[in-house]
């Protein structure tokens, strides 16, 4: 079942991608910064009640549900986690970003590749050469398959239902979203990092197997 639902959610994220996923990250947002105002007294253990408030309840309701669809029938199950991946994972946020560059690279327009880089990754003020392009768009583009694929489906795999899936795209936004708080944002680093310690392992052997990125962009 575990291995259908990615499959199944991978090919609706390519035939369909979340047309709402910006409202989700707005609705998360909204909620991370309710937690910021509510738990963020300067202090890393404020930072990290607001984190378990923010990630437990939410991974144990996405486990429990999972629970209560496959004691009703295994295919609930199965669309629930489906749905869950989907919200969660999310490789068409930056796959096109990611075409787009190399799509320049090939037909010569470096200028363009610039901008689109730029776009993707936030203005740098420099002007980059096009090897230089050519290397941060790889980084860029690895660095989001980890975030947005491997790292969620290794914690999918490893957690019952979407539970594992759910903490592991909660835990990086959480990272992101508090990164500049200092020690109230401390917890969510180090939770992140626990976290990517075996993802990023399996996102690393996943590339070796696939092979060599920049002989591709080219």
């Amino acid at each position: 079942m575990g291995v259908i639902a990615i499959i199944a959610a991978l090919l609706i994220e390519q035939w369909r991608p979340l047309g709402d996923r910006k409202s989700v990250n707005a609705a998360l947002g909204v909620w991370a910064g309710w937690l910021e105002q509510s738990f963020n007294g300067g202090e890393r253990r404020h930072g990290t009640i607001a984190w378990l408030v923010a990630v437990v309840p939410a991974a144990l309701a996405g486990g429990a549900l999972h629970a209560v669809f496959s004691a009703l029938h295994p295919l609930f199950a199965l669309a629930f986690n489906i749905a869950a991946l989907c919200v969660t994972l999310g490789f068409r946020q930056f796959s096109h970003h990611f075409t787009a560059i190399q799509l320049g690279i090939k037909s010569g327009e470096i200028e363009r590749a610039r901008i689109l880089l730029d776009e993707w990754r936030g203005p740098s003020g420099v002007v980059h050469t096009r090897e230089e392009v050519i290397r941060l768009a790889i980084e860029e583009a690895l660095l989001a398959s980890h975030r947005h694929v491997f790292g969620v489906l290794l914690w999918y795999v490893l957690l019952p239902g979407p539970s594992g899936a759910i903490l592991y795209r909660l835990a990086a936004f959480l990272a992101a979203r508090w990164q500049g708080l200092g020690s109230f944002g401390r917890f969510a680093q180090r939770a992140l990092y626990v976290l990517d310690w075996p993802a990023v392992r399996l996102s690393a052997a996943s590339f070796a197997v696939a092979g060599d990125f920049e002989d591709a962009i080219y």
